[in-house]
Formats: C-alpha cells, structure tokens, sequence
C-alpha cells in the first residue's frame, strides 16, 4: 500500500537500514579498519548488499585472507568472518620484501609475524604451473614443494647461514665456515642432498 511504501521509503532515508562500520572477527594481523575500508560499505543500504559478492570481492582485493564469510543481518548490521593467511617466508627480491605462505601464495606484510625465514632472492623464482583447487586462490608465487624445502634447508642450515634463491644453481646459502652450498630447487630428494652435505662436510 501507499502508506507501507511511505513507510519505507521513510526508514531508508533516516538512515535506518544504512550498513554500520562492518564488525570484523578472526583477524589477527590485518585490522578491523583495513578490511572495513576495503570493503568499503559503510552507508550503503543493506538491501543492496548480496554477501557472497562482498566476500568474494573483499578476498579479491587482500590476498593475505585466506577465507572470507560475510552475513547481513537487519536492520543494517554487517558481520566478518576473515582466515588470514599464515606466512611462513619473507622473500626479498628487487629490494622489496614479500610474505609467502605455505601454499606458495604472495603478500604484502601487515602487521607482525615471527619465525619467518628470510631469503634473498637474485631472481624470480621458477614458474610454479599451479593452479589452486580454489579459484578466488592467487596463483601462488612459489611452489608448495620449493617452500616446504625451503622450510626443511632453514632447519638444517648452520647457525648464522643465510638462505638465498639463485636462477641457475637454485636454493643455497653462505656457509659461516666460509663457502656456498647450492641445493637445487628439486625438493623431494632435499634430504638425501643433505646428508650429502654432511658427509663432505
């Protein structure tokens, strides 16, 4: 009816189902104002909101979330649920430090994050021919198996060795002893180069 309509018409422009600051959770690093600035939302009337697009694009734009819910909830209530990706590498290369996760996918830092392993990169690394199983996913940086060797020659290094990416003789570092270890970037066989390493050592 003319009234209802009234009505409504009414309650939208009071700002009644205007979309509050959205409330964010899971967030550790990234926070609450980043993400809601992202989204960038805030006004807009809830009822144009469509939250599987809103997650999407917000996943889009920061490729540090590894999941992403969105909900809406009446009158004008946005809730977040967000999985930050966890980086396990700080990869330097051009001058510029980059965050790597485990599955091999790319970063800016934000905030902090401890026990990352660094490595100086002279290089791009090789071409991972990956494509995550998730398709908002990036195409990852590194491949999962160069950083789970990466991770596995970080443990094994020599007290102050420094790990670095080569093009052409891959993963090595500066031996405190006073020579350069190169490991390749194959790493199903990194244990057995390993204890290679040992042995001539």
């Amino acid at each position: 009816s003319a009234a209802l309509l009234s009505l409504l018409y009414g309650m939208v422009r009071s700002g009644y189902f205007s979309a509050a600051p959205p409330q964010v959770s899971g967030n550790e690093r990234i926070s609450t104002s980043e993400i809601q600035m992202a989204m960038g939302i805030t006004g807009t009337p809830v009822f144009l909101l469509q939250p599987d697009i809103l997650a999407r694009d917000l996943r889009l734009a920061m490729p540090e979330l590894k999941s992403v819910s969105v909900k809406v909830r009446l009158p004008n209530r946005i809730l977040v649920q967000v999985e930050e990706r966890q980086p396990v590498l700080a990869w330097q290369e051009n001058g510029k430090i980059t965050w790597i996760d485990a599955e091999g996918v790319a970063f800016l830092p934000d905030g902090n994050a401890e026990s990352l392993i660094p490595v100086l990169a002279f290089a791009p690394p090789p071409p991972t021919h990956t494509m995550p199983a998730d398709p908002l996913s990036p195409p990852p940086y590194l491949s999962p198996e160069l950083v789970s060797m990466l991770q596995t020659l970080a443990s094994q290094a020599p007290a102050g060795a420094s790990l670095f990416y080569d093009a052409q003789y891959g993963i090595g570092w500066q031996d405190p002893r006073g020579w350069v270890a190169y490991f390749g970037t194959e790493g199903q066989d990194v244990a057995l180069k390993l204890r290679v390493y040992q042995a001539i050592v």
